[in-house]
């Protein structure tokens, strides 16, 4: 395949005379009032000759033909309104002004980039409705978590300094929060996900967005709809346990990401097995329709992602004071009070750990079946206080068996240490 760059002006010109069409065409099919397919044809031509000028008699050229550009295109849509035909909205213009700038790039380089944004340009345009009806269906609240989302991951990730804290260098900040980036993000994800899966869904899928979000939220929402619907129990415990299943999905994307040498996956694969099975037992049971409830978190929050970062940190931190004051006994004790309380921040704290050294990979696989052990206890827990006996009929038996079998992981691996 050719370089585009390596055309002739000839062929930077039919390449503009295309993207111009690509572009005009659209605005021609949604009868544009302002510009048409020969006014986005010769505005991309423009930008070319524009381009071709300038190397003769400098960049000066280029800007002079740009406000040409705006100036021409501003009067139009005053001459528009003065006529009073219905113009609304700056979409036009904005499209003159980028594919005058394609114009320029197909000369300059990098011309398979001005294709793409032509091409780009002429999609948004075309897909208005859908755009429309995208935004549409966001409440305020999921609007302010993504644009939450984006201050958390563009606005303060750049600033956040990136060098090493703390006992042997273990705390970097940097590195924290591009963690905080991965949770918040998969837990959006999950709620966006979520949020466009037609309604009556499958509870199964349910709770696997529900997992995403938050396994521990999951158990708390199912769990008090259960208790004030009993009649929904058994749906509600069908979500609850896909929820669980899929916090070992979670945690091995987790790893892969952030401590791909930290390998607990065979223990994983048979804990998933495990809980699946409490799926499909519960699953045969299954019958009638449910309506799906809402999870009511945000996970994108400021205060959620500085709660976050702190609890891994002190994690961190807590961890090193002990191993070096040699206080190892105390270890098993945090990480099993700490999986109480979040599973990802003491997933990939200890996993860093065994990356730096601090821990070794014995250690942190104790302290991640401690923590994995203390988590599945806590919410069977939260759905038997909160949910009531008819919620945790349901899933006292794989509960159990799932509690029995990482314990019995943990006794096998502290014997073949």
């Amino acid at each position: 395949m050719p370089d585009l760059g390596e055309f002739s002006p000839y062929g930077h010109l039919f390449i503009s005379v295309g993207l111009g069409l690509l572009v005009g065409l659209q605005r021609e099919w949604a009868e544009s009032s302002l510009a048409g397919i020969r006014t986005f044809t010769l505005i991309t031509i423009l930008g070319t000759v524009s381009a071709l000028l300038a190397e003769t008699y400098g960049a000066w050229f280029i800007g002079v033909m740009f406000i040409s550009a705006l100036s021409l295109a501003l009067f139009i849509k005053k001459e528009l309104s003065n006529k009073i035909i219905p113009h609304r909205g700056m979409v036009t213009e904005v499209s003159i002004l980028i594919m005058f700038c394609v114009g320029i790039m197909v000369r300059t380089g990098p011309t398979l980039l001005a294709a793409s944004l032509a091409v780009l340009v002429s999609v948004i345009l075309q897909v208005k409705i859908e755009l429309h009806s995208l935004v549409a269906r966001f409440s305020r609240n999921e609007i302010r978590s993504i644009m939450q989302f984006m201050a958390i991951s563009l606005l303060i990730f750049p600033v956040v300094p990136d060098r090493e804290l703390g006992p042997g260098g273990i705390l970097n900040l940097h590195h924290t929060w591009w963690i905080v980036i991965l949770i918040t993000g998969m837990s959006l994800m999950g709620q966006i996900i979520n949020k466009f899966m037609p309604h009556g869904n499958g509870l199964v899928w349910t709770g696997i967005l529900g997992g995403i979000i938050s396994s521990t939220v999951t158990t708390f929402s199912y769990s008090k709809n259960s208790k004030s619907f009993e009649k929904n129990a058994h749906h509600d415990g069908l979500i609850i346990l896909t929820a669980w299943w899929t916090v070992y999905l979670r945690i091995f994307f987790e790893l892969y990401v952030v401590v791909p040498n930290f390998s607990i996956n065979l223990p994983l694969l048979l804990m998933s097995l495990v809980s699946g099975l409490g799926i499909v037992w519960n699953w045969r049971k299954h019958s009638g329709n449910y309506q799906v409830i809402p999870i009511p978190y945000n996970p994108t929050g400021l205060k959620t992602a500085l709660s976050f970062a702190l609890f891994y940190s002190i994690i961190i931190y807590t961890f090193t004071y002990f191993k070096e004051n040699a206080e190892t006994d105390t270890l098993p004790f945090i990480a099993f009070t700490s999986g109480i309380f979040d599973m990802d921040a003491i997933t990939l704290s200890t996993g860093r750990l065994v990356q730096k050294g601090i821990l070794n990979p014995h250690e942190g696989k104790t302290n991640f079946y401690l923590a994995l052990i203390a988590n599945l206890v806590a919410k069977g827990f939260i759905a038997r206080l909160i949910g009531g006996k008819k919620l945790f009929s349901y899933l006292l038996t794989p509960w159990l068996v799932s509690v029995i079998f990482a314990i019995l992981i943990l006794i096998s691996h502290s014997f073949y240490k």
